[in-house]
């Protein structure tokens, strides 16, 4: 049976971030803005490294009162990145800290802007594969 890993997904994430760096297709001093259109007031300052140190201020969407019945609708790294924006931060970026699944979420939107690839086919591709982590994937449930 394969387990549902969640929050640890992030490291993932994280690594995925700094293999887009290391080949030159960001960086982490990125504004935020370069990836996420329109960019909203008040992000412009928001960087790669504030959503990977949880210091950009970006509000966790599982904290909307309707949480519980969005999260189990199919949702592409696009509607979720558009569900985050609608939001006001809650502090501006690099004065504060919390911890948010939603600035995980943008990083995956970013990983598909950067690389050109799903956030699913891009892990498989650069890090499940070669590491011959055969019964490791992204649980999808719009599939």
């Amino acid at each position: 049976a394969k387990v549902q890993i969640a929050s640890l997904t992030k490291q993932f994430t994280a690594a995925a971030i700094l293999k887009l760096q290391d080949e030159g297709k960001l960086t982490v001093r990125d504004p935020v803005c370069r990836w996420v259109e329109p960019c909203p007031p008040g992000w412009e300052a928001m960087t790669v490294h504030h959503l990977l140190t949880h210091t950009a201020g970006v509000p966790d969407l599982l904290e909307q009162a309707d949480y519980k019945t969005v999260h189990r609708l199919p949702a592409t790294p696009a509607e979720q990145t558009a569900a985050t924006v609608r939001r006001p931060l809650r502090f501006p970026p690099g004065t504060g800290y919390d911890y948010t699944n939603s600035g995980y979420n943008l990083l995956g939107y970013i990983v598909e802007r950067a690389s050109g690839r799903p956030y699913a086919d891009f892990l498989r591709e650069r890090f499940f594969e070669p590491l011959g982590l055969n019964n490791t994937g992204y649980f999808d449930p719009r599939v």
